[in-house]
């Protein structure tokens, strides 16, 4: 049977050190790194189940870091910052990823204990983003895709363009040598089809006045 190679207790009457909180952290994005290269490498059944297994895993660990995360308990705010942002983008990842899901298969997996709030995931992900954190980067590319491509994809509604904007202009100033011009591209075409989408409803909406 599959074991941690760290056995976490995260329900421990000891108080865990700081150097601790941020190993369980990089211990749960590398479970999940496993988990997803298990469904990639094999696609058996018991490969699937296996994977399945480590992503729960990695979920729960990811639930109870938050319930850890105390500004008080680290050594400085740049440290506290790095831990939060991790936890907040494995928080936030989870609940935009399950949100997504046909409604069906959101009630099997919240019965197992996964949670899939898609407004409560994309504010923890720009909360994420906008931090001064190590995985600050990750959120904000993770926020901007599912803005201008994935939402596309899926057809459900417009990207929040305002946000992708925000978060452009803001890492463009912080690395300003970093060619993101592919969001850019993606950034426009959705502004340009929104516009499309308001004259045409305000055209619609004159017509029926006029009628």
């Amino acid at each position: 049977p599959y074991r941690p190679w760290i056995p976490f207790n995260l329900t421990g009457k000891a108080a865990m050190t700081e150097h601790e909180l941020h190993a369980k952290l990089v211990y749960a994005e590398a479970l999940l790194i496993r988990a997803l290269l298990t469904f990639i490498q094999d696609q058996s059944l018991f490969s699937f189940i296996s994977g399945a297994l480590k992503i729960k895993e990695c979920h729960d660990l990811f639930l109870k870091l938050a319930k850890q995360n105390d500004p008080s308990r680290f050594s400085s705010s740049l440290s506290h910052d790095h831990f939060d942002s991790g936890v907040r983008l494995g928080n936030g990842a989870f609940n935009l990823m399950i949100s997504n899901l046909p409604q069906r298969f959101i009630r099997y997996l919240e019965f197992a204990g996964f949670s899939g709030n898609r407004e409560f995931g994309l504010r923890e992900l720009e909360k994420s983003a906008t931090s001064d954190g190590l995985r600050a980067a990750f959120s904000a590319l993770l926020m901007l895709s599912y803005h201008t491509v994935v939402l596309q994809v899926l057809g459900n509604c417009d990207g929040d363009l305002e946000t992708c904007h925000m978060l452009v202009e803001r890492y463009l100033k912080m690395y300003p040598d970093v060619s993101i011009a592919f969001i850019d591209v993606l950034y426009e075409e959705q502004q340009q089809q929104q516009q499309k989408k308001k004259k045409e409803t305000d055209s619609r909406i004159i017509a029926r006045t006029l009628i």
